[in-house]
């Protein structure tokens, strides 16, 4: 059986206490086959290059193209841009979901 996987980490470097943590996906080959081209669809849907929970949380990176001022990133999201930020975030979960993949 080939299987696939897809992992990222993260870290809490802010606080006395750090965090460390490595989460991910794996997959059969044809689920991760089908979610990768879901994948690849999404990112031209959106005009993105790639897709970093971390960015779209704050409106960093690829996804400051969504910001009414893309060249300021210190303001604070207003709703639009929080309203665009969950219709991105949801058609990329969704497409997890409805692959058959498991997380670990």
């Amino acid at each position: 059986m080939l299987a696939c996987g897809y992992f990222d980490e993260s870290t809490d470097v802010d606080t006395e206490n750090r965090c460390y943590s490595v989460c991910g996906y794996v997959a059969d080959g044809a689920s991760a086959l089908e979610l990768s081209f879901a994948w690849a669809d999404l990112l031209r849907k959106h005009r993105l290059r790639y897709f970093k929970a971390s960015e779209i949380e704050y409106g960093f990176g690829e996804f400051a193209q969504y910001r009414e001022n893309p060249n300021d990133l210190t303001a604070p999201l207003s709703n639009g841009e929080k309203e665009k930020i969950v219709e991105i975030k949801t058609d990329f979960v969704s497409a997890i979901c409805k692959c058959n993949v498991y997380g670990i």
